[in-house]
């Protein structure tokens, strides 16, 4: 029903659905969309912690909330939910991403382009992560310890881009 427009349906019969089984993160996290889809952000992000509450390790769970923080201008708290989730392969881009967002909305535009470059060296795009990383050390907020970082993690690009023009 979400897909098809129809949120107000959706959420009155996810309502329903969460009030039989709490238990299931699924129906929590379909929920959590059906009201940001009708413009209820503070209920959504009520949901989400609920949800978190009951499932502290799902990572699809803390992600959504992470994005639902960002989209209500909380970037201070997305970063915080972001920074907290071990990364795993299945979600590594999407967090990536949002890290990404978040720290730029914060104004740390040097770790913004750290973690855009992570996330497009994960996509194979080495090239452009190397962009990204030389962009990061051309921002003030990075300290001298992350610029270290950034300058090893750029140069292990480079190495990978040669080995990868020598295949």
């Amino acid at each position: 029903m979400l897909r098809q427009g129809q949120a107000s349906a959706a959420q009155e019969e996810l309502d329903t659905l969460v009030s039989q089984a709490p238990d299931v993160p699924e129906y929590l996290l379909a929920l959590a969309e059906a009201q940001q889809a009708n413009r209820q952000a503070d209920a959504a992000l009520t949901t989400y912690r609920k949800g978190l509450r009951l499932f502290p390790s799902d990572t699809v769970l803390s992600l959504d909330y992470a994005r639902a923080l960002l989209t209500s201008g909380d970037a201070q708290a997305a970063h915080r939910e972001l920074l907290g989730i071990p990364p795993s392969p299945e979600i590594t881009g999407r967090r990536l991403r949002l890290l990404a967002q978040a720290a730029e909305q914060l104004g740390k535009k040097g770790e913004s382009h750290v973690h855009l470059g992570e996330y497009l060296a994960f996509q194979g795009q080495t090239r452009e992560a190397i962009t990204q990383m030389n962009y990061a050390l051309k921002e003030a907020d990075l300290d001298a310890d992350d610029r270290a970082n950034v300058e090893r993690r750029r140069k292990a690009l480079l190495e990978q881009l040669r080995k990868d023009r020598d295949r």
